[in-house]
């Protein structure tokens, strides 16, 4: 496969899916990657852990969409166990600089449409910044799923298990499908390995 790595398998995942289980209140609490009326995402809710900072008022393309600085968001201290699994992530990657972390949850039956993390507006608007989705690598830590959810990258398609960790290549076209009668959870990081 060219567009998809499995990286690990057999992550316990229960500590956090029980952790969120116990905090339904940290869903949505931040919008910013899932209101935007052209954003692929608004079709999920989301838990930000680690994002950019944005207000309102900001400009979005120049804070959110061309930007590789992130900070913690609260979420990131309220979830011990999605720190412990970040921190095992990070050192079997090598990372030298974290980016984004959130989880996502898909409710059944509903689909990301296809589309691509290189945003042409923000690579435009400022050349002389290097885009988030080159500047790191994109890993899914697979926490639910049942058969039926399908992740396609350009032209290959794995079903994700859960305690399942993958790298997937989200510079070329991707989608996610949920067909099937639960939700499918993940919790999305991005590290800037260590270079050669």
């Amino acid at each position: 496969m060219r567009h998809f790595c499995q990286i690990a398998a057999g992550v316990d995942v229960l500590p956090l899916l029980h952790a969120l289980a116990l905090r339904p209140d940290l869903w949505n609490t931040n919008t910013t990657r899932t209101y935007h009326p052209q954003s692929a995402h608004r079709v999920v809710d989301d838990i930000l852990l680690r994002y950019n900072e944005y207000a309102p008022d900001d400009d979005f393309v120049d804070k959110v969409c061309s930007r590789i600085e992130v900070v913690n968001h609260p979420a990131m201290a309220l979830l011990p166990s999605a720190q412990a699994i970040l921190t095992a992530l990070m050192a079997r990657v090598g990372c030298e600089h974290l980016g984004r972390v959130f989880i996502s949850r898909m409710a059944p039956g509903v689909s990301i449409p296809p589309h691509t993390d290189r945003i042409a507006p923000a690579e435009s608007a400022f050349p002389d910044r290097v885009p988030p989705a080159l500047y790191y690598k994109r890993y899914q830590i697979a926490l639910k799923a049942q058969p039926g959810v399908i992740f396609r990258a350009g032209d290959e398609s794995v079903f994700m298990e859960p305690g399942t960790v993958w790298w997937f290549d989200n510079c070329v076209e991707h989608e996610v499908i949920n067909n099937s009668q639960d939700d499918r959870i993940s919790m999305v990081v991005d590290i800037r390995p260590f270079q050669p």
